[in-house]
C-alpha cells in the first residue's frame, strides 16, 4: 500500500480469472501471503471472474498493484490490496482506492481491516479510512485487528439505524477445527481475517466429546484451549432428539458421531456446518433437504460466501410454496394494516399513516394501493402505496414490512428484497423513468433491499431510473441526456454520474452492458456485445421461477403477486450449446395440455452466471436460489449424484405481456428450430421476439 506522493500513473482496469493480469496478481498474492493471509487460487480466479479485482498496470502491461474486494448490502468490504515493493509510496493504492470508490459508488461505506502491528496500519488512515473499531484476529495468536471504514457521503439517509452485514454462523467439526489450529493447507483461509466480518464460527457439544475421548496428552490440551475460542451452541433437547433420528436415518450405522454433530448443528438453526469428510460431504443434498443444513468443504466456503450471503437474503426457495401473495387494499382491511405496518414506535401517528392510505383510496387510476398477506390468516405482511406523477415519475410513498424483530427472519427479508424489487416493476408498468420511494419510515431491510436495486440519495427519498426501451448506445446516451436536462425532481442525484456511466457503457464490453441493463432494468441495449439466447424450459418450473400467468393457473391463483424468483437458478443438461455469461435469455415454455399459453416464449431474464459441474456439487452449491428438490436435480442427471449438469444463474426476470407463439418466433429467427436445447440467436432476432412479448410491436 502506499500514501500518494510521487504519483506514479497507472491504468486500472478489471481483471478476469484467465487474464494475464490476474495471474501477475496472484504472483503478488502469494509473495505477501504473510500479511494478506491464505486466499485460495481457485477462489481468487472466481473473484476476478464476478469482476471483483482491479489491477493497477504500467502502459506495458506490467502489474503493479491489486485490490480484491466483495459487496455486501451496504458495504463494499477490501479483501486484499498489495502494491509491488518496488512501486510502493507513488501512488498505486490511492489510484486503486479510488477505482473502487467510482465502482461502489452507491454503497454507504468500504471497510477493510488490517492488524496494529501491520506497517501498513497507517497508511489506511493516509488513504482517507477512519478507524471505526478493534477486534480480536482469527489467527492462532489472535492479534488485535482495526476495522476501517471510508465513507462514501450516503450517510443518514432514514431515520432508522443501518442494519449490519449478514454474518454467516458455521459450526466447524473436530477435523476443521485441528486443521485451523495446526494450520492444515485445506483449512488456512478459515483463519485469515479478512474472513472475520462475514463468519462467525462455532463449535458444537460434539467437538468437546471429540477432543475428550483422546489421551490426555498436551497436544490434546492445546486443542481443548483453541476449541474454548469458539462459542458452543446449544438446542432444546427435543430438537435435538428429532434432528438426531433424521440425521442417522441419512447417514450410515458407522457414522453415529458425525450424525451428532449434524443434529446439534441443525438443531441449533445454524447456517452451515463445515467438514472434509467425505461420508458426509456426498450426502449434503439429502442433509440440506431433509435438516435444512448447508454442508460444505473449507475451501467451499471461500468460493460461495457472497452467494451464501445472498441467498439468505433473496431466499426463493423460503418463499416458494408459502401462502403470500399481493393484492389490492380494500377499506375493510386498514385496520389491520394499521396495526401491523404502522411505525408508532418511530413517532408515526395513525392520523399521519390513514391520511397516505386514504389518499391511495381516493387517487384513482394514478395511484397504487397494494398488500402483502398471508392467505392462510390474512395477517398483513407489507403494503405499498404508489403514485404517478408528472408524467414521468413515480413517487412510493409508503413501503412497509412489519417494524423491529418481525422483519427479521430470512423469510421477511427476502420479502423485503422482493418489494424493493417491484417498486420499480409498478413504475415500469406505469411508463415512468424515475421511481422516488417517499416513506420516511423505512425499515433496514427494505432500505438495503433498495441499496442493492440500486436506489440512490435524492434529497430526503430514494430514486431509481429506469429506461424502458431496447436501442443502440447512442439512442440510450440520448435518452439519458435528454433526461437530466427535463428538470424532473431527483433525476440529477440518480444520475450525478453520468458521465462515468456514459464512459463504461462506451467501453463496448459486453460484462459492462449487462452492467448497464442492471442498473437501468429493463433496459436492453444493443450493439454492446451481449449474447442472446432462447432456452426451453417445462411450465411447472417456468410458474415458479418467474412466470405468474402460469402461476395463476396452478398453485399461486393471485392476480398481482410477488415474484418468487427474485434471483434463481435452473438446473439443465451440460450437453449442447455451450452457455456463457452475461446474456440475455429469452424463455420458450414448452407445450404441455396441463397449461393455456404454452409452446411460446413467455419472459425474458439476465443470465449472471453458468457453471456445469456433477449434481451433486451443483445442488449443494445453488440449493437456495432455486425451487428444486435433490430428487428433481437427480432425475435430471438420470439418477447419477455425479452426473453432469449445467446451473443458469439468472435475474431481473420479466413476463410477457403477450407470450410470443411458436411459429412467430420462427418467423423471427427465419430458420425452423424445435427448442430442444439452448439455442443463441442473433441480437435482430432477439430484439424482434422482445418486443413483440412486450407489446411494443
Amino acid at each position: 500500500m502506499s500514501d500518494a506522493t510521487a504519483l506514479l500513473k497507472v491504468r486500472v482496469t478489471e481483471a478476469l480469472g484467465d487474464s494475464a493480469a490476474c495471474a501477475a496478481a496472484l504472483r503478488l498474492a502469494d509473495a505477501n501471503r504473510t500479511t494478506l493471509g491464505f486466499f485460495p487460487a481457485d477462489a481468487f480466479r472466481e473473484k476476478a471472474d464476478s469482476r471483483q479485482l482491479l489491477v493497477a498496470e504500467r502502459t506495458d502491461g506490467n502489474v503493479l498493484g491489486y485490490l480484491l474486494y466483495r459487496t455486501a448490502r451496504d458495504r463494499a468490504s477490501i479483501t486484499h490490496l498489495c502494491v509491488a515493493g518496488n512501486a510502493r509510496r507513488a501512488g498505486v493504492a490511492k489510484q486503486l482506492i479510488g477505482a473502487l470508490r467510482a465502482r461502489v459508488a452507491r454503497l454507504r461505506f468500504i471497510e477493510a481491516r488490517c492488524r496494529k502491528d501491520y506497517e501498513a496500519h497507517e497508511a489506511w488512515m493516509r488513504l482517507g479510512f477512519a478507524a471505526e473499531a478493534e477486534v480480536a484476529g482469527r489467527g492462532r495468536e489472535r492479534k488485535p485487528i482495526t476495522v476501517f471504514r471510508y465513507d462514501l457521503g450516503h450517510d443518514d439517509l432514514f431515520t432508522l439505524p443501518v442494519q449490519s452485514s449478514k454474518v454467516l454462523r458455521c459450526a466447524i467439526d473436530t477435523n476443521v477445527l485441528i486443521g485451523m489450529q495446526e494450520g492444515h493447507a485445506e483449512c488456512n483461509a478459515l483463519v485469515a481475517d479478512w474472513l472475520s466480518e462475514d463468519v462467525e464460527f462455532v463449535v458444537t457439544p460434539e467437538v468437546r466429546n471429540d477432543l475428550m475421548r483422546s489421551s490426555v496428552s498436551e497436544r490434546n490440551k492445546r486443542r481443548l484451549r483453541y476449541a474454548a475460542n469458539f462459542a458452543e451452541v446449544r438446542s432444546p433437547p427435543e430438537r435435538f432428539e428429532n434432528a438426531q433420528a433424521v440425521a442417522r436415518s441419512i447417514l450410515p450405522p458407522s457414522s453415529r458421531t458425525d450424525a451428532r454433530h449434524l443434529a446439534r448443528a441443525s438443531s441449533a438453526q445454524v447456517d452451515i456446518f463445515l467438514t472434509r469428510d467425505e461420508e458426509v460431504l456426498q450426502r449434503a443434498p439429502r442433509i440440506l433437504d431433509e435438516l435444512d443444513l448447508q454442508v460444505l468443504h473449507p475451501d467451499e466456503l471461500v468460493r460461495q460466501l457472497e452467494s451464501l450471503q445472498k441467498a439468505e437474503d433473496y431466499a426463493p426457495v423460503k418463499l416458494a410454496g408459502t401462502s403470500i401473495d399481493l393484492s389490492p387494499l380494500i377499506p375493510g382491511d386498514l385496520p389491520a394494516v394499521e396495526r401491523a405496518l404502522r411505525y408508532g414506535g418511530h413517532g408515526e401517528r395513525s392520523r399521519e399513516f390513514r391520511h397516505i392510505v386514504r389518499e391511495g383510496f381516493r387517487g384513482g387510476t394514478d395511484w397504487d394501493v397494494l398488500w402483502v398477506r398471508d392467505r392462510t390468516d390474512s395477517s398483513p405482511l407489507g403494503l405499498l402505496i404508489g403514485q404517478k406523477v408528472d408524467g414521468d415519475r413515480y413517487d412510493v410513498h409508503a413501503l412497509r414490512v412489519p417494524p423491529g424483530k418481525a422483519s427479521e427472519t430470512t423469510l421477511m427479508r427476502a420479502l423485503a428484497r422482493h418489494l424493493a424489487y417491484f417498486a420499480i416493476e409498478l413504475g415500469v408498468r406505469r411508463r415512468c423513468m424515475l421511481t422516488l420511494i417517499k416513506d420516511h419510515y423505512l425499515h433496514p431491510a427494505l432500505r438495503l433491499g433498495l441499496e442493492d436495486e440500486g436506489f440512490r440519495r435524492c434529497g430526503a427519498a430514494l430514486g431509481h431510473i429506469q429506461l424502458n426501451r431496447v436501442g443502440e448506445l447512442g439512442d440510450v446516451t440520448k435518452e439519458l441526456k435528454r433526461l437530466m436536462a427535463s428538470g424532473l425532481h431527483g433525476v440529477g442525484a440518480c444520475l450525478s454520474d453520468l458521465h462515468s456511466v456514459i464512459n463504461e457503457l462506451q467501453s463496448g464490453v459486453s460484462a459492462t452492458g449487462s452492467l448497464g441493463e442492471a442498473r437501468f432494468w429493463p433496459l436492453k441495449l444493443l450493439g454492446v456485445g451481449i449474447r442472446n439466447y432462447i432456452v426451453p424450459i417445462q411450465p411447472q418450473w417456468a410458474e415458479h421461477l418467474f412466470d405468474a400467468g402460469l402461476a395463476d393457473q396452478g398453485l399461486f391463483g393471485a392476480d398481482l403477486r410477488l415474484g418468487l424468483a427474485r434471483e434463481s437458478v435452473y438446473y439443465r443438461s451440460s450437453a449442447g450449446t455451450r452457455i456463457r455469461a452475461p446474456a440475455r435469455l429469452l424463455w420458450y415454455v414448452s407445450a404441455s395440455s396441463k397449461y393455456d399459453g404454452t409452446k411460446a416464449v413467455r419472459g425474458c431474464s439476465a443470465l449472471t452466471g453458468v457453471e456445469c459441474d456433477s449434481a451433486r456439487n451443483l445442488y449443494r452449491r445453488y440449493q437456495r436460489l432455486g425451487v428444486w428438490k435433490w430428487n428433481h436435480v437427480l432425475e435430471k442427471a438420470s439418477g447419477d449424484p455425479e452426473g453432469r449438469l449445467m446451473a443458469l444463474q439468472f435475474g431481473q426476470s420479466e413476463c410477457f405481456a403477450k407470450p410470443v407463439p411458436y411459429s412467430r418466433v420462427l418467423q423471427a429467427l427465419g430458420r425452423r428450430l424445435t427448442f430442444q436445447g439452448p439455442v443463441e440467436i442473433s441480437e435482430e432476432a432477439f430484439r424482434e421476439v422482445y418486443l413483440l412479448g412486450s407489446g411494443e410491436l
